[in-house]
């Protein structure tokens, strides 16, 4: 297939890549849409808001979708819809950040989505270095992602992810094997192509964790993956955070191979047979070791002001 080239293809569907508003507000249909989910966490949602309004790239919707259960997390919301039109505010009965993201997936209009999570702050380049990522690429490129900083115990930080460094700059080498052993792709890391959730499908809603591994990898049996060696944004893990609780993940991950076995027997006897020996209880034992390692003594999640986040905000 030939060369996309953005701009042009933005043209064609009539979509705008540059504000005409004096103050840097698109107006009309927008071109990205950013889904938020959030539960109970007021203090980190203002800042993860924060960080979304104050990217540098305006043709954004924000859909936020809130399955808490207290005033604070509503009100906040509300304040922030009424006064800037890009944010959508829609109410979610708290079941999964599967259910939350099919949410947000059905009332979005970009051609391009990205998903947020209420402890990540993104830089203020995230969104026009991933869209500029699609330049030049085929069609079948249907996700560009990117590095990004995680805060783990006590402050210590680590850019993820590493793996795929040794490989060609720009592409993740067989990403659809790897993505088979766990996933190496953030949630919060793609900006994918509505296209390609046409093609794959929702968020499986009986996963209550791991849906992004899940969707990442149906996805990458069908579209090519681009990553930017760029930590364009920072996750701060938090004790009660989903990626911890175990039982969740090794259910989720029991559902998963189910589902992935014949995929792989396609692939191949070999991937397949180090697939089915790998089997969710020995997933389960390392997910206790990691938990073990990284899970005791979780600090508070820290604010906007916090001299990580400052370091990072620059491009």
């Amino acid at each position: 297939m030939g060369n996309i080239n953005l701009e042009n293809t933005l043209n064609e569907k009539g979509i705008s890549s540059t504000s005409s508003a004096a103050n840097g507000i698109v107006v009309g249909k927008p071109n990205l849409s950013v889904i938020l989910a959030t539960r109970n966490r007021p203090e980190q949602l203002k800042t993860s808001i924060e960080s979304v309004l104050n990217q540098t790239y305006k043709d954004f919707e924000l859909l936020v979708v809130d399955g808490s259960d207290n005033e604070e997390s509503h009100k906040l919301i509300e304040q922030y819809s009424k006064k800037d039109p890009r944010i959508k505010y829609l109410r979610d009965a708290g079941t999964g950040p599967a259910a939350a993201r099919n949410l947000g997936l059905s009332r979005s209009n970009g051609a391009y989505i990205t998903f947020q999570d209420d402890d990540i702050v993104m830089k203020p380049q995230k969104l026009k270095i991933l869209l500029e990522g699609f330049e030049g690429e085929n069609a079948d490129t249907g996700v560009v992602y990117c590095s990004h900083i995680e805060v783990g115990p006590s402050g210590r930080t680590r850019q993820v992810p590493t793996i795929f460094r040794k490989y060609e700059p720009g592409y993740a080498k067989n990403l659809h094997k790897k993505l088979t052993k766990g996933c190496v792709v953030d949630s919060s890391a793609g900006l994918i192509k509505r296209e390609c959730f046409e093609k794959t499908g929702d968020f499986d809603e009986r996963l209550k964790t791991a849906e992004d591994w899940d969707m990442y990898l149906r996805i990458a049996q069908n579209y090519k993956f681009k990553f930017i060696d760029k930590p364009l944004y920072t996750s701060y893990l938090s004790k009660n955070s989903l990626r911890f609780d175990m039982n969740k993940y090794k259910a989720a991950n029991k559902v998963i191979r189910k589902k992935t076995a014949s995929y792989l027997k396609s692939v191949g006897i070999t991937p397949y047979l180090r697939y089915r020996l790998s089997s969710y209880y020995f997933a389960g034992l390392g997910y206790r070791l990691y938990v073990a390692l990284k899970g005791p003594g979780y600090q508070a999640q820290p604010t906007q002001g916090n001299t990580l986040t400052k370091d990072i905000e620059g491009t």
